[in-house]
C-alpha cells in the first residue's frame, strides 16, 4: 500500500502546481531591489540638456569657481560604441576647469549614493592635460584620486570615461566633490565635464 501511494503522489500533486503557476506562483524570488533613481545631474560649464528620467542642469557656479571651457575640436567619442553612432554625448562638449573648483550636492537623506564623474579631454591647451586630484566625500570620509590622468584613463584626447564611486552621506545630507592640481603650483588645472548622482541600488 505505501509504495501505491508514493507512485501516486506526485501525479495527486500536478493539479496544485499547474494551480500555482496560473495564478502566478510559480516560484517564490525575493523581492527585486528597487532601481537606482536619479538625484543630481549637472553639465558643468554648460548649459540645460534635455535627458530622461531627468535632464541635465546648466552650470550655475560662479565665476570663482573656476572657469568654464567649450569643446574646440573633434567630438567627444565613447570608445565603446561603434561608428557612426559613437558620439559620447553633449554633456562632454562642455567642462569646468581650476584649482579649487567645488560641487556641494544636496540629498534628502543619509545613506549610500553612486557618484559619477564624466570627464573627457577637450582643450589642447596644455595647462589642462596632465593629472590632477580629486576627492567626494558624504561626511564619512574622502574617496578620490591624487594622480587622476583624464587622457591616460580614456586612452586618448576627446574620449570619454566615466568615474564612478559609491559614497556613504551622513546627517549633513550633503556631497562634497573638490578638484585641485595634483601639486600646487604645478599647471595642471583639473576640470569636470559632468556630474551625476543616483541613489545606491
Amino acid at each position: 500500500m505505501t509504495d501505491h501511494f508514493l507512485i501516486l503522489t506526485p501525479l495527486l500533486l500536478l493539479p496544485v502546481v499547474w494551480l500555482l503557476r496560473f495564478v502566478g506562483c510559480s516560484h517564490f524570488d525575493a523581492a527585486a531591489a528597487p532601481a537606482a533613481t536619479v538625484v543630481y545631474r549637472i553639465n558643468c560649464g554648460g548649459k540645460i540638456i534635455s535627458d530622461t528620467p531627468v535632464s541635465w542642469s546648466q552650470d550655475d557656479a560662479p565665476g570663482t569657481n573656476g572657469t568654464p571651457r567649450a569643446n574646440t575640436g573633434a567630438k567627444v567619442v565613447n570608445q565603446k560604441l561603434s561608428a557612426p553612432d559613437n558620439l559620447a554625448g553633449e554633456i562632454y562638449e562642455t567642462c569646468r576647469f581650476g584649482d579649487g573648483v567645488k560641487y556641494e550636492i544636496p540629498v534628502t537623506a543619509a545613506g549610500n549614493y553612486t557618484v559619477t564623474l564624466k570627464f573627457a579631454q577637450i582643450s589642447d591647451d596644455p595647462n589642462l592635460q596632465g593629472p590632477f586630484r580629486f576627492t567626494i566625500d558624504g561626511g564619512s570620509g574622502q574617496v578620490g584620486e591624487d594622480n587622476f590622468d583624464v587622457v591616460d584613463q580614456a586612452k586618448g584626447a576627446r574620449f570619454s570615461f566615466d568615474y564612478t564611486k559609491v559614497v556613504t552621506v551622513t546627517a549633513d545630507k550633503k556631497i562634497t566633490i573638490t578638484f585641485h592640481e595634483a601639486q600646487p603650483l604645478h599647471g595642471n588645472f583639473p576640470f569636470i565635464n559632468a556630474i551625476e548622482v543616483l541613489t545606491a541600488a
